[in-house]
């Protein structure tokens, strides 16, 4: 039978296609298979132990299994040192975590993040507003921000009870009392229990950190537009006062042995060793303070509460520093990176390690599961009140504040002296007049 030309010309085609299609199912021609996607490996810093990030790496080779991480512990004493070193010869780490307020000092080590992932815009929406001043500059975003660390008031629940005192102070009115109460002098005077590990810098945890929240809770600044104003008086009312010379000067009651609140000395230990013995009744800690306390008494019972505002406070405020995910100016395949690094830093991804450290995330979304966790509830309370500073150098601006305290609290100097030598101090390492 002779089938016409144009039916002939169609069976054809139609033929064609059936081949093809049978080609392209059975895997003989790429068409529709998935693209074959290089596999990436990155190499990645941290002072932690590996066992605290192996389930959110896990999680993440699940959901991205051409991208393999090479994870390396570093000590936190050399970490900066074998940074530069491996830079300098070009097979340093891909990516790192690294604390906010180093990251002006260190931004020719890293890249921005894209503006496509993260732009001071968007942060502001996704983070708690504290985490801006470190990482944010050059109107840019420098680091993914994955935990956020603030203060908090550790009091023995034990010593509490004892002195007939019901609550720990949310206030310092409440906490210059309570420390009356529990510091314990025996009949010759010395004491014998402290009330408040305060007043000096050598041995006392987060000092520094500390001072700057009592300087910003009455309207001080370190530094403004780039000028250091810290001996510069703030008006209250009609009267103006120092701020700093305040904070130092409150500071230093709880190291003087002449007032009943002054029960802190430079002879004791340091204040989170005190406090695990029973010593001292009330200390000031961060996050990672309650591990460190158990592992040296695994039986002491203590509260963690927000850190104590001035009295009838109409804008509280303290202290708070950010650690980030930076990505190497040297690194190679920044395009696979930056998106791999960005899901490492959603809930689904990070909630294990925040869980493992005892970690709280910066990200608004998350501040709700942190007060879940009664390890974590007191930090996440006070989170969106939290702030830092532009500190661009804090490896040489913080012992000019230990300086400070130390010198005040030991009575060597007054507040007024020690602040002005602080102020020339930081004049000379920000460069200004």
């Amino acid at each position: 039978m002779n089938l016409p030309k144009n039916t002939i010309f169609f069976l054809s085609i139609i033929g064609l296609v059936v081949v093809l299609l049978f080609l392209v199912l059975t895997g003989v021609l790429p068409g529709l298979r998935n693209p074959r996607v290089e596999t990436v490996t990155f190499t990645f810093w941290s002072t932690e132990p590996e066992a605290v990030w192996k389930t959110t790496l896990e999680k993440m080779a699940q959901s991205l299994p051409a991208v393999k991480i090479n994870y390396a512990q570093k000590p936190e004493s050399t970490f900066r040192q074998e940074l530069v070193e491996a830079q300098a010869s070009l097979r340093g780490p891909d990516f790192w975590i690294m604390p906010g307020n180093l990251l002006q000092k260190d931004s020719e080590k890293i890249t921005p993040v894209p503006l496509e992932i993260l732009n001071p815009a968007n942060l502001q929406d996704a983070y708690v507003d504290g985490v801006s001043q470190e990482i944010t500059f050059d109107h840019r975003v420098w680091g993914i921000p994955i935990t956020f660390s603030t203060l908090a008031l550790y009091t023995n629940t034990t010593l509490l009870n004892s002195a007939g005192i019901v609550a720990p102070p949310t206030d310092w009115n409440e906490f210059k009392e309570a420390t009356k109460f529990l510091t314990q002098r025996d009949e010759r005077g010395k004491i014998i229990q402290s009330g408040a590990a305060l007043g000096l810098s050598s041995n006392v945890f987060a000092a520094p950190e500390l001072f700057l929240s009592l300087l910003w809770q009455q309207g001080g600044e370190v530094i403004t537009d780039g000028k250091v104003v810290l001996e510069e008086g703030v008006l209250s009312g009609t009267e103006r006062f120092a701020p700093a010379e305040s904070a130092l000067q409150f500071l230093a009651e709880f190291s003087n042995p002449a007032l009943p609140q002054g029960g802190w000395l430079p002879v004791f230990g340091n204040s989170e060793d005190e406090f695990a013995q029973e010593r001292v009744a009330m200390i000031i800690g961060d996050e990672k303070t309650q591990q460190r306390l158990l592992e040296k008494n695994p039986r002491l019972q203590f509260k963690i509460t927000p850190l104590p505002q001035p009295r009838d406070a109409r804008n509280k405020v303290l202290f708070g520093t950010t650690r980030v995910l930076v990505i190497s100016r040297i690194a190679a395949n920044q395009g696979r990176l930056w998106p791999f690094i960005q899901a490492l830093s959603q809930p689904n991804a990070i909630q294990n390690y925040l869980t493992a450290t005892i970690s709280l995330s910066p990200r608004r979304d998350l501040i709700g599961v942190a007060r879940q966790d009664v390890r974590l509830r007191a930090f996440a309370d006070q989170i969106l009140v939290a702030r830092s500073w532009p500190d661009q150098d804090p490896q040489r601006t913080r012992p000019v504040f230990k300086e400070m305290i130390e010198q005040v609290g030991s009575g060597r100097q007054t507040a007024l002296q020690a602040v002005h030598q602080a102020q020339q101090k930081l004049r000379l390492i920000y460069g200004t007049q």
